[in-house]
């Protein structure tokens, strides 16, 4: 799926997804959902056997792969057991699994009679949701943020260093136990891949914790509330998406920080290539990494 945008439209009565995507090219141009009312439960046209809205089913489910925008989408009626969003779609299919995440960009959403959940991550939670004008704030946490904020699953590396900026919702559940930046933060996404020895790292998991700065040292007894641990999942049994690299790990992070990044315990390697999300652009403050090591190179 490329630039499509589906303008004024009105979705009720789907009872898994009332607009479904799945995959969208690396366009600058993503699928748009536009000037759109969704409705779950129809006041006076639902159906009688009212399970078919408490099954998990969301008003608007984006797909696994590039970038995607809702704007001015009216949601209604979701009841318990249902959702608003869910974010990438199949990512919990092991044959359809990434290690990456997606961008979805929000503005002027309103949400009236929701008693379900807002907000699933679906497999990895590694998708960044850009609340571009603040709508989704008051829903969140009561709090107001005009000029945005930016939600994200609530990985230790941030939430821990962050509490000030970057709070929980009020109802964790209901929010995936994601937190929300405000515009002081700015996320952005990077993965390191390509790692060799590959076979020493394959099934192992990640670790990263934020440091004061790059002469800070981390614990070996530091608590897992401070750190991230991810891992690569792709195996060689996933059919796609194929040219994703199989040892691949990918956070948000904040840019002006530094972290520190490790492996197991001793592990090392000798090449590893670090992308970024191509939102990153020179007027971004860095990242720095800091990666233990077992010989100087």
């Amino acid at each position: 799926m490329g630039h499509v945008i589906f303008d004024r439209f009105i979705v009720a009565e789907n009872y898994h997804g009332g607009i479904e995507m799945y995959l969208a090219n690396f366009t600058k141009e993503a699928p748009t959902i536009l000037n759109t009312t969704i409705i779950g439960m129809s006041t006076t046209n639902a159906h009688s056997d009212t399970t078919n809205y408490t099954k998990g089913m969301a008003g608007a489910i984006t797909g696994r792969s590039g970038s995607f925008n809702l704007s001015n989408v009216r949601f209604y009626s979701y009841p318990a057991g249902s959702y608003v969003l869910k974010t990438c779609r199949h990512c919990d299919d092991p044959l359809k699994y990434t290690n990456l995440g997606t961008d979805v960009y929000l503005k002027q959403l309103t949400f009236t009679n929701i008693s379900g959940r807002y907000l699933q991550m679906i497999g990895t939670k590694r998708d960044v949701i850009f609340d571009t004008d603040g709508s989704m704030s008051s829903a969140f946490d009561g709090l107001s943020r005009p000029t945005g904020g930016t939600i994200i699953h609530g990985y230790n590396h941030i939430k821990a260093f962050h509490q000030s900026t970057c709070p929980s919702a009020t109802d964790a559940a209901s929010w995936d136990n994601s937190i929300m930046c405000d515009a002081t933060e700015t996320v952005r996404r990077v993965v390191f891949t390509n790692i060799i020895n590959k076979g020493t790292f394959n099934a192992q998991y990640m670790k990263v914790t934020e440091l004061a700065s790059i002469n800070d040292t981390t614990s070996e007894n530091i608590a897992s509330s401070l750190y991230t641990q991810v891992r690569s999942l792709l195996d060689g049994t996933t059919m796609e998406p194929k040219k994703e690299k199989t040892n691949a790990w990918s956070l948000p992070y904040l840019t002006g920080n530094t972290y520190n990044v490790w492996w197991g315990s001793g592990l090392d390697f000798s090449h590893i290539a670090i992308f970024t999300t191509p939102l990153y652009n020179a007027q971004d403050s860095g990242i720095i990494f800091k990666f233990n090591y077992t010989a100087n190179r």
